[in-house]
């Protein structure tokens, strides 16, 4: 992903990939400078809360203002068609709306 783009998109995915990728994953350093709202990563293979909240504060500190994680795998299909489960979501939301 090149910088260029931000002029076409209101939101970039950044990322897209699993779980054990994204903790090695190094932002371009033109993400920083990219408001919040404008970056999104997405993040599968997940597989509990406790990577969940791993990943969460990654993003966070990766200036993702978007970020969607689900232990869905690309093994069982196509990981972004289904809500994780009721508990997953609801901490994984709680995560996102905290500073």
């Amino acid at each position: 992903m090149e910088e260029r783009y931000t002029a076409a998109a209101d939101t970039l995915v950044t990322f897209e990939g699993n779980d054990a990728s994204y903790r090695s994953h190094r932002p371009q350093s033109w993400e920083a400078r990219v408001p919040a709202d404008r970056i999104w990563h997405m993040v599968h293979a997940s597989p509990d809360e406790s990577t969940l909240r791993t990943a969460v504060s990654l993003s966070k500190q990766r200036n993702a203002g978007h970020v969607y994680i689900t232990p869905d795998t690309i093994a069982e299909g196509n990981p972004w068609d289904t809500l994780p489960p009721a508990s997953y979501w609801n901490t994984q939301l709680s995560l996102a709306a905290a500073p």
